[in-house]
């Protein structure tokens, strides 16, 4: 039987894919459940708990964007796979990129998190999209990434 609704459509000018239901679709595209993952509760409680981050200004779970929680799955999956160390340079890494932005204590080794963009600008930088260019030296984030092999 065919479907009245298609589970999804994509728009290849816009590079866009839309659906309404991420199971129907999980057969269709390999692994598209790992990248619309979202970060339950209890994972995004964990996550802001977090040894090197500290809330303020009232800043707590329930003012964590969808967004947010998707990218907060992606983060926790990154530092498990890190070591001890990568964990001490990725804060050197978000603090050199966002200085401007975000505020990190170098004694405590945390970072201020009081609004959804600081929290954005966190989970980018463990995540690793901030470079510099090789000419210009300017710095830049990447609306994503891609591993080339």
């Amino acid at each position: 039987m065919i479907n009245e609704q298609p589970d999804a459509i994509y728009f290849k000018v816009a590079d866009v894919l839309v659906f309404r239901n991420l199971a129907a679709i999980s057969g269709i595209f390999n692994g598209i459940d790992v990248l619309y993952r979202e970060a339950t509760q209890q994972e995004t409680e964990a996550f802001l708990q977090i040894e090197f981050i500290e809330l303020k200004d009232n800043y707590d779970v329930s003012k964590v964007s969808k967004p947010n929680r998707k990218r907060i799955a992606l983060a926790m999956d990154s530092l498990e796979k890190m070591s001890a160390q990568d964990k001490v340079d990725i804060l050197a890494y978000i603090g050199d990129y966002c200085k401007q932005k975000l505020k990190f204590d170098q004694a405590t080794q945390k970072f201020e998190i009081s609004t959804d963009d600081e929290l954005k600008l966190l989970l980018y930088g463990v995540e690793q999209r901030f470079y510099t260019t090789l000419f210009g030296q300017e710095k830049r984030l990447a609306n994503s990434v891609q591993p080339v092999n």
